[in-house]
């Protein structure tokens, strides 16, 4: 919020680091190192991986079946800045127009205490509380947490600064009693919003000047504004392994509901890296709040598509407040910040990602409590109440047989489209009941697998759960020659591994696999290489003959490439070293229910700069 600026300018690009080395698992098929021609040459019998229990070939219409619903509707809100900036109240009414649920926005410390004990609330940088909260709009409120009378200006500290801070908000809560939810602290485990100790000291002591923190305020608050909900994490991204040890010491004894900021989550893996959270939080979960969302992307459409998606999404995956960043275009005419992020103009015109905003709030989300549909992996569907549903995904024909209206991301009404798309999301909005399988039919595909959509967070490290589809995850240690299957990863586990969930091994970091990227490693330990290969293998629900295809990228600063080798159970079908763009394609594999393909992917002769690839695998039936 404060400062965002930097923050959208910084999240896009988290940094790779940790400690290397260590021991392997079990013995397996070489993955070492080839030329760059395509070749064939034999391999060993890969390590044996349990199978998954098989898929049904995708059917054009499926028996509809409800994954999940939401007890009550998501609050669909909007952040602004008038707290920052002063903005003029005429947005309000836009905000009305768009159906915003409410407001998030913060307040300076150093505004309302500017001598030791004594508070005022004139500043137009606080007072605004009341115009917001007057013109009918609840308010999720933020403080900053410095002040040059207490612990030098610098983030709170000592227990003398974590007091003052406790009696601040009280103070501002007794001035505004229609405030009914506070945030405490704003992306505390980025860089950009601690300062001090708590931003030198390091993780570890990062999470315990936190805890004390947040527990100082909730003990404050409660005990005069027992109705008030203290929120608590204040978390860029989805960083499961930095709350992890704040988990450990009670902290979430003292909140009513956890906030995280995903800007580096895709909409098609919210849900799933969500999941990862609340199952950290274990029987004490409390409700996840999205105080921040947004992507700066190229074009408004692809701001429109990422926002209905992100909307859909968390509605449905029990997420119980979502503040889109922001409701105005910030900076000046000549200088706008955030591009193409904004719902309004500066003057309070509706832009594209704002209509669509519009009829995601008041024509889905007013429709009823939210629920994904099951169709196959390939596919979202969420359903709203009975008249209203989302969907997008591997393209397919889309028949609707009831009299509906149809839009884009953009919030235009378009005519009924004959196919479902990956990018665009459609909306469909009914007079009469949507039906999956009945007044909703989607026809059938010949896509069998994906990378992305099938990516799996399931396996964890104490073994209570497994990969559950068909793709498992495992490191290659070319030295040993031997495979250590990869776990879940909650994200932030040190300031400088990925602040998401992903695949990895603690004592490998930064080797990592998420849905979009893939970072072998070489610690060239003791002068001579070192590496380790991520290894993703695919073990075929299906008989027949397949296609594969694949797009890679490999980052910009990526010394030397990597190498990549396909192995169909024993038989090596590609062998090849490339830098940059490379596109992937083998016709013809020919598969039984079981078979294994494993993609090897290695840092070549060395990892320097950064061998994080940019990855997507499919295969479709043969045609």
């Amino acid at each position: 919020m404060l400062n965002f600026r930097m923050t959208l300018a910084t999240c896009s690009v988290l940094l790779l680091g940790g400690c290397g080395g260590g021991g392997g698992g079990a013995a397996g098929e070489s993955a070492a190192g080839s030329s760059g021609a395509v070749v064939v040459v034999p391999a060993a019998t890969p390590t044996a991986t349990p199978t998954p229990t098989a898929t049904p070939t995708p059917t054009a219409t499926p028996t509809p079946t409800p994954v999940a619903t939401t007890p009550s509707a998501m609050i669909l809100g909007a952040a602004t800045a008038f707290g920052q900036q002063t903005w003029d109240f005429s947005i309000l009414q836009t905000a009305r127009t768009l159906g915003t649920a409410a407001v998030r926005d913060g307040v300076a410390w150093t505004e309302i205490e500017k001598s030791p004990g004594v508070y005022q609330f004139n500043s137009a940088k606080v007072s605004w509380i009341n115009n917001v909260s007057d013109g009918g709009f609840p308010v999720t409120l933020l403080f900053d947490n410095t002040n040059p009378l207490y612990d030098g200006g610098q983030t709170p500290y000592t227990d003398a600064g974590r007091a003052a801070y406790a009696k601040m908000i009280v103070a501002t809560l007794d001035h505004f009693p229609k405030v009914k939810t506070i945030e405490v602290g704003n992306e505390y485990n980025a860089f950009n919003f601690v300062t001090g100790p708590v931003l030198n000291d390091g993780y570890p002591a990062r999470q315990k000047y936190y805890y004390e923190t947040l527990k100082a305020v909730y003990t404050a608050v409660k005990a005069t504004h027992a109705d008030v909900k203290v929120l608590g994490g204040a978390a860029l991204a989805i960083p499961v392994g930095y709350f992890k040890p704040l988990f450990a010491m009670g902290g979430l004894n003292y909140m009513d509901g956890i906030v995280v900021h995903p800007y580096t989550t895709d909409a098609e893996q919210l849900d799933k890296q969500l999941t990862v959270l609340k199952s950290a939080m274990g029987a004490n979960a409390k409700p996840i709040h999205v105080t921040e969302f947004a992507k700066e992307l190229d074009s408004v459409v692809d701001t429109a598509d990422y926002l209905v998606k992100s909307v859909a999404v968390m509605a449905t995956a029990g997420v119980a407040e979502a503040d889109w960043y922001a409701l105005r275009q910030q900076g000046g005419p000549n200088n706008i910040w955030y591009k193409n992020v904004a719902l309004a103009s500066f003057s309070g015109a509706v832009l594209p990602p704002g209509q669509g905003y519009k009829v995601m709030a008041t024509q889905v989300l007013a429709k009823g409590a939210g629920r994904r549909i099951a169709t196959d992996p390939f596919v979202y569907a969420y359903q709203f109440g009975q008249n209203a549903m989302v969907v997008w995904g591997d393209p397919r024909s889309l028949t609707v047989k009831t009299g509906a209206k149809f839009y884009n991301s953009q919030g235009v009404e378009i005519a009924q489209p004959a196919t479902i798309d990956a990018k665009s999301p459609t909306i469909i909005v009914s007079d009469g009941p949507l039906v999956y399988g009945d007044t909703v039919v989607l026809g059938s595909s010949r896509l069998v697998a994906d990378s992305y959509d099938q990516f799996d967070f399931t396996n964890s490290l104490d073994g209570s759960t497994k990969f559950e589809g068909p793709w498992t995850y495992f490191a290659y240690g070319v030295r040993s020659q031997a495979y250590t299957q990869a776990y879940t990863q909650g994200g932030g586990e040190v300031a400088s591994s990925d602040w998401m969930p992903y695949i990895g091994i603690d004592w490998l970091r930064p080797f990592n696999i998420n849905a979009n990227t893939v970072s072998p490693v070489d610690y060239n330990t003791g002068g001579s290489p070192d590496a380790y290969k991520a290894i993703l293998r695919y073990t075929s629900p299906y008989d027949g003959k397949f296609d594969i295809s694949g797009v890679w990228d490999v980052n910009a600063q990526s010394a030397d490439g990597i190498d990549v080798q396909v192995v169909v159970n024993s038989q090596t079908v590609l062998a090849t070293i490339f830098n940059g763009h490379y596109d992937m394609s083998l016709k013809g594999i020919s598969l039984k229910q079981g078979d294994v393909i494993t993609f090897v992917v290695g840092p070549n002769k060395n990892a320097a700069g950064t061998d994080t690839t940019n990855y997507r695998i499919k295969m479709y039936r043969a045609s």
